[in-house]
């Protein structure tokens, strides 16, 4: 229960800071032909991020609190002054911070593909953006590396581009990740299901329009 209310509220926090974001940037001043700009964009970020783990399959339910930093590369395309598409790479490592598991877990590593949108708001570069990926999770227990099957991800981010020159900006994004993917880790026979629930800042460098 207290994870759920911790999670309840985090998303609670997410979408009044997005509301609140979005509404402070309806008075931005920029030029027409500047908001009219449609082409291909490429953003290359990196966000600290926390979250929890939960690992079934392990004898009982297991989890753990970790931290660590998400890597994105977000090549696309904006083809209106409110609509934008890119594909998504993104890799994260995590340090264990707390470990419920009675076993060594050394490194966690989610590595993840898919695609998103970028949906514009107001005048400026103020956004909403949801992903959906595939996504794997490799996991170095007692020096052994084990990966999981292919599984589900989703962000859902939102923020605003700080314009720094032409097509140039710095854009802060608040996110939320979840995944779920199948395992075998150890000596587990039946595939167990883990669930990834991470949030944190996105910071990244936009290149075009």
């Amino acid at each position: 229960m207290k994870k759920i209310f911790s999670k309840t509220h985090l998303v609670i926090i997410t979408l009044v800071f997005s509301a609140g974001l979005l509404y402070s940037q309806q008075s931005v001043d920029l030029p027409k032909a500047q908001l009219e700009q449609k082409g291909f964009y490429f953003r290359a970020g990196a966000a600290p991020a926390f979250g929890n783990t939960e690992i079934d399959g392990l004898d009982n339910l297991s989890s753990f609190q970790s931290y660590g930093l998400f890597f994105n590369l977000r090549p696309g395309f904006r083809f209106s002054n409110n609509f934008g598409a890119h594909a998504l790479i993104s890799g994260s490592r995590m340090l264990v911070k707390q470990n419920n598991i009675d076993i060594n877990l050394e490194d966690y590593i989610i590595a993840s593909v898919g695609g998103g949108l970028m949906l514009f708001f107001g005048q400026g570069y103020s956004y909403f953006m949801p992903e959906v990926m595939a996504t794997e999770v490799t996991a170095l227990i007692n020096n052994t590396s084990y990966s999981s099957e292919m599984g589900l991800g989703v962000n859902l981010s939102a923020g605003h581009d700080i314009i720094l020159g032409k097509n140039f900006g710095l854009g802060i994004m608040m996110f939320i990740h979840f995944s779920t993917v199948k395992h075998e880790f150890l000596s587990v026979t039946v595939p167990g299901d883990i669930s990834n629930f991470y949030w944190g800042t996105d910071l990244s460098l936009r290149f075009g329009k």
